[in-house]
């Protein structure tokens, strides 16, 4: 595939979240947050990222608690894996 998720930590999460992941050609991806009725909770902007190794940080301190959907996706691919944010 385009692109191969290592982790995604810490999960359950209280405010970053760091992304590990390798993609095959340099590519733009966007972010994004859903909540369990497929509402979008938070966006981000899309970035572009470097062929190889990549790890970005995304700031979901503004979310409430609970259970969430993170979407990273793109033209050529699209993934979702739950997180769950607490408090302190």
């Amino acid at each position: 595939g385009e692109i191969a998720v290592n982790s995604i930590y810490p999960n359950p999460v209280t405010n970053t979240v760091n992304l590990d992941f390798d993609l095959k050609n340099k590519s733009e991806i966007s972010f994004a947050m859903y909540d369990l009725q497929g509402k979008i909770a938070q966006n981000f902007s899309s970035k572009s990222f470097f062929e190889g190794s990549n790890i970005t940080t995304l700031d979901f301190s503004k979310l409430n608690t609970g259970l969430y959907f993170l979407k990273i996706y793109n033209d050529n691919f699209d993934l979702t894996f739950p997180i769950e944010k607490v408090k302190y």
